[in-house]
């Protein structure tokens, strides 16, 4: 798709229209989202391959079903050759799950090219999320090669709190019965 630049500097669809959301490295299955209810003090990761420096503008979160009271946190660390993650590149706040609507978070960080993690974290389990399902050169296929042959997701239980400088390493590779990864967090972009 073609890429212009809007006055206040995002890229927008070549009209000129729409300044979108994205996944880097992720090609998602379907226009059609899906929904995903967190789970209480558990991160999830959820990995994307940066082929070109861009200067992210903000973190999103679109909570369809809010779960009263609850909070959550998204973020984003540097991921090694192993897709554990090492350090934190940035970290919100608590976003409130206990409202509707889309969770957008201010931020201004660079990302090079290479590997990262995006995560989200919740205190509560029953905010429930939109997310959609894309794929990525990521993960290889469990050793059983059974009807749910995909890795989907990768998590560790921690308890609530700020995301650590250093990344918790996920502990637990597994399949949903989706037919590709989840993304269930976003990203705008002010420079490709």
């Amino acid at each position: 798709v073609q890429v212009t630049n809007s006055a206040d500097g995002r890229p927008e669809l070549a009209d000129g229209s729409l300044t979108s959301y994205m996944i880097p490295g992720v090609t998602l299955l379907s226009g059609t989202a899906g929904t995903y209810t967190l789970t209480a003090n558990r991160i999830n990761y959820f990995p994307i391959l940066v082929a070109t420096s861009i200067i992210l503008d903000a973190m999103i979160m679109n909570v369809t079903t809010l779960f009263s009271p609850s909070l959550a946190r998204m973020g984003i660390y540097n991921a090694d050759t192993d897709w554990q993650p090492t350090s934190l590149v940035v970290g919100s706040g608590t976003i409130d799950t206990g409202s509707a609507g889309v969770k957008t978070v201010a931020i201004t960080n660079t990302l090079v090219a290479g590997r990262y993690l995006m995560a989200t974290w919740s205190d509560t389990t029953g905010a429930i999320i939109r997310m959609y399902e894309g794929n990525g050169p990521f993960l290889g296929l469990p050793t059983a090669l059974g009807a749910n042959n995909l890795f989907q997701q990768l998590r560790v239980s921690s308890t609530f709190g700020a995301f650590p400088s250093t990344g918790t390493r996920w502990d637990t590779a597994s399949d949903i019965s989706a037919t590709g990864f989840i993304y269930p967090m976003f990203l705008r972009v002010l420079t490709p």
